[in-house]
C-alpha cells in the first residue's frame, strides 16, 4: 500500500515538473517574440529615417 502511494507521488511530481517546464518554455517563447517584434520595430524606424 505504501509503495503504491510513493509511486503515485513520484508520478505527480514528474507531472508537476513537466508542466512547470512547459510554462517556462512558453514564457521564454513569449519573451523571444517580444524581443523580435521590438527589433523589427527598430528596423522599420531605421528604414523610415533613411527614406
Amino acid at each position: 500500500m505504501f509503495e503504491i502511494e510513493l509511486k503515485q507521488q513520484k508520478i505527480s511530481n514528474g507531472l508537476i515538473r513537466f508542466f512547470i517546464s512547459i510554462l517556462d518554455l512558453h514564457s521564454l517563447l513569449l519573451g523571444l517574440q517580444e524581443y523580435f517584434t521590438s527589433m523589427n520595430n527598430v528596423e522599420i524606424k531605421k528604414m523610415e529615417v533613411f527614406q
